[in-house]
C-alpha cells in the first residue's frame, strides 16, 4: 500500500516538476506597478514557508501529504491561493490594481486555484477570457512554493486538461464568511 501510493506520487511529481512556460519576471514587464506586487508575494511566500504554525507543502506529492496527514500540514492550491491573497491584497490595491482568486477546472479532478492582480483599467468582466497584451497576472506559489508569476493568458494555457474555463472568485467574500462562520457559536 505505502509502496503504491510513493509510486503515484512519484508519478505524479514528475508531471508536476515539468518546466512551466510563460513565468514572468515583474521588472521586464511594461507594468511598473507589478514590481511592488511581486515583492509583496516573495516576502509572502517566504513567509508561509517558515511559518511555526503549518508545514507547507507543493505540488501534487505535498496534495498527497496534505490529504492522507491532515493535522499542521498545509498546502493544497485554495490553501496556498487564500494565503498569497491575504499577503498581498493591500499591497495590490495600493498600486490602484485589483486582486481575485482565480480557478480552472473548477469542480473536476483537475481543479486548480491561485490569486490574480490585474490593472484598476481592467475589471472583472475584463479580464475572461484573458485579455490580450499587459495588465493581468496570476500569482501561483502551488506548485513550487516560490513566487511564480505567469501572463493570465499563459496560465490558462498551462493544464493539460482542460475541463472547466478559469473564472474568478471574489476570495476576500469568501475569507470573510469563513471568518464569520468560525465566530459564531456551534460553528466551531
Amino acid at each position: 500500500m505505502i509502496r503504491s501510493l510513493i509510486g503515484i506520487a512519484a508519478a505524479i511529481a514528475l508531471i508536476g516538476c515539468a518546466a512551466k512556460p510563460g513565468r514572468v519576471v515583474a521588472a521586464d514587464t511594461p507594468d511598473p506597478q507589478l514590481v511592488p506586487i511581486a515583492q509583496s508575494f516573495a516576502r509572502t511566500v517566504e513567509r508561509i514557508r517558515s511559518a511555526d504554525d503549518a508545514t507547507w507543502h507543493t505540488g501534487w506529492v505535498g496534495n498527497v501529504f496534505v490529504n492522507a496527514l491532515g493535522g499542521s500540514n498545509m498546502g493544497l492550491c485554495h490553501e496556498w491561493r487564500d494565503a498569497v491573497f491575504r499577503g498581498v491584497v493591500f499591497d495590490t490595491r495600493a498600486q490602484g490594481w485589483n486582486c481575485f482568486g482565480i480557478a480552472i477546472n473548477r469542480g473536476t479532478r483537475h481543479e486548480h486555484h491561485a490569486v490574480l492582480v490585474a490593472c484598476a483599467e481592467l475589471t472583472a468582466g475584463d479580464l475572461l477570457p484573458a485579455p490580450p497584451g499587459r495588465g493581468a497576472y496570476v500569482l501561483d506559489a502551488w506548485s513550487r512554493g516560490r513566487d511564480d508569476i505567469y501572463r493570465l493568458k499563459d496560465w490558462i494555457a498551462l493544464p493539460v486538461f482542460q475541463q472547466a474555463p478559469a473564472e474568478l472568485i471574489d476570495v476576500g467574500a469568501e475569507l470573510r464568511e469563513r471568518e464569520r462562520a468560525r465566530r459564531t457559536p456551534g460553528n466551531r
